[in-house]
């Protein structure tokens, strides 16, 4: 019975382990290799301070990460791995979002983690600084214990600066399609998500204004399925 128990929670804790590594993955696929590392080290450096454990299988794998995090930290900053999609949106926002244009965009993304990761790009990439972009997230208010959630309120703050144009670019996941009441937009990307997620919903459809650009890994509609840009996203 004691084995049984004791090989249940090593399958839990490396579940749980792997769960984080496959969110990195997904991070690293759509934003940076850099995001990847820095929601690692922060699960790691959580984990450590909440379990202090002494289960074997918590200490191989903390061992593991600490042993190589050196190596991915180096590789995290090697220009040399950056996401092809992101220069991509890079051209697209300077196009787009240029001193006299009155764009106001979305920039829909697949997880809050990935939402906050982008934000986090836009603000800190400095080809962007001079540009007229005036952004912030906006996520869901249910809790996750994957990354942070907005308040209810939060959303409606965020959605009223938008809406006066104190804001001009949401970073969102799914709930801007959701039933809350978007201003219309007269750019929309759909930045690494497949043609089947929500592509049809006619949510997004009452955005729509001028530009529909989407990054995906794999194109399976027509073309005049919608006014606007296809962008393929493949690495």
């Amino acid at each position: 019975m004691k084995a049984a128990e004791n090989a249940n929670r090593r399958r839990r804790t490396c579940a749980l382990h792997l769960r984080k590594y496959n969110d990195a993955l997904f991070l690293h696929d759509t934003v940076r290799m850099k995001d990847a590392y820095d929601l690692l080290d922060e699960f790691y450096i959580t984990e450590r301070f909440i379990k202090n454990s002494r289960d074997e299988t918590d200490v191989y794998l903390y061992r593991l990460f600490n042993d190589n995090c050196g190596q991915l930290l180096e590789l995290s900053r090697n220009i040399k791995y950056e996401n092809p999609k992101l220069k991509r949106l890079e051209e697209i926002l300077k196009e787009h979002f240029h001193d006299s244009s009155n764009a106001q965009g979305i920039i829909f993304t697949r997880t809050r983690q990935s939402t906050h990761s982008l934000f986090e790009w836009i603000k800190s990439n400095a080809s962007l600084q001079g540009l007229n972009i005036k952004a912030s997230a906006l996520t869901g208010a249910g809790f996750s214990n994957q990354s942070k959630h907005m308040t209810q309120n939060e959303q409606k703050d965020v959605i009223q600066n938008f809406r006066k144009s104190v804001l001009n670019l949401l970073i969102s996941t799914s709930v801007a399609e959701e039933g809350l009441d978007i201003p219309e937009c007269n750019i929309v990307v759909r930045y690494g998500l497949m043609t089947n997620e929500n592509f049809h919903d006619a949510g997004l459809f009452a955005y729509l204004h001028m530009w529909l650009i989407v990054f995906m890994h794999s194109l399976s509609i027509s073309a005049n399925t919608f006014h606007g840009e296809i962008l393929l996203g493949k690495r």
